[in-house]
């Protein structure tokens, strides 16, 4: 069993994210993209196989960002398949969304509404950053 495989049967119940990297699995049950910027940023993702619930172009760019070696997504977007053609990632998934909702469904995700216009993994990251630093603000 390949690794991306491994990783893809452990993306299951209340587990987010999976990384497989030199045989050591790391998950999260955390919503959003709040694991993914982390491992994007430690090097966790740095030749590793990756296996998420929903990439969309944010997540994509992040993956990209942190050099994962190859991904699978349960959902992923059109988008999100471009960043990984563009930047050569290797990557497999069961459905493909035309867009990621917000967690209300009322509109679009504002981690995909941040990088809408960005197809640089490196300005993403800094997207992705401020737009979670914001988004926190508004919670507390």
């Amino acid at each position: 069993m390949t690794a991306l495989d491994r990783a893809k049967t452990l993306l299951h119940g209340s587990i987010a994210i999976v990384v497989i990297r030199n045989g050591i699995v790391t998950t999260s049950e955390l919503k959003g993209i709040g694991a993914l910027t982390e491992y994007a940023q430690s090097g966790t993702l740095n030749g590793a196989s990756v296996a998420d619930k929903i990439v969309g172009k944010a997540a994509a760019l992040l993956m990209v960002y942190g050099k994962a070696k190859e991904v699978y997504a349960a959902l992923i977007t059109s988008d999100a398949m471009r960043i990984f053609e563009r930047y050569n990632t290797p990557y497999a998934y069961f459905k493909v969304a035309d867009k990621i909702l917000n967690r209300t469904g009322t509109g679009m995700c504002p981690m995909e509404q941040a990088v809408q216009t960005i197809n640089d993994p490196q300005k993403a990251l800094a997207a992705v950053i401020s737009q979670l630093q914001e988004l926190q603000q508004k919670t507390f």
